[in-house]
């Protein structure tokens, strides 16, 4: 059986932290602060709003959707891996990720999340990047303090998705080497 990779494990193995990595790939302890408890929350009660009216609460901009599917499981098969990933919501070509942590939009922009999902709704979509178009994706952040929200765009297209593609195919090979030589599968 192959191995089921996601954003998390990913994120780990990028900062060089090997046992969250290792746990986050075993579903070992979770970190589950209070936080993290309010921010899914959060995402469960947007994604429930989004579900019944077809477009976000105001919290979120009222942003109207078009044909909204909240929390959908994605796979990539690859011959040593296969890459999963979880959007908070797809709509079309728009993706959203909905975050409440201390960072902005911006800040999350830098991170590989969205990017990830874009290259595999890319791929999924267009049959390994044969045809030409542009996705969007948007880091929905809300301040659950402040009750503020701020918002930051990320555009991607074949030549992006096809990079990110054999970026995040390079960490995966790696990964699963890794897993490899400690036996842990």
């Amino acid at each position: 059986m192959k191995p089921r990779l996601s954003y998390s494990i990913i994120r780990f193995w990028i900062k060089n932290d090997y046992e969250k990595m290792v746990d986050a790939f075993a579903h070992l302890q979770q970190i589950d602060t209070q936080p993290m408890q309010d921010g899914r929350k959060f995402d469960e009660e947007e994604c429930d709003y989004v579900t019944k009216n077809g477009r976000f609460s105001e919290r979120l901009g009222g942003i109207q959707l078009s044909n909204p599917i909240c929390q959908d499981k994605w796979e990539i098969e690859s011959e040593k891996y296969t890459l999963v990933g979880k959007p908070d919501v797809y709509d079309n070509t728009r993706i959203f990720e909905i975050k409440t942590g201390k960072k902005n939009s911006a800040d999350y922009s830098k991170t590989l999340q969205l990017d990830m999902y874009l290259m595999m709704s890319y791929f999924k979509a267009h049959d390994n990047f044969g045809v030409t178009k542009k996705d969007l994706g948007y880091y929905l952040h809300y301040d659950l303090k402040t009750k503020r929200m701020d918002w930051h765009m990320v555009i991607s297209d074949k030549d992006k998705s096809k990079a990110m593609f054999e970026k995040i195919d390079g960490y995966c090979k790696d990964i699963v080497t890794y897993l490899e030589t400690e036996g842990l599968i």
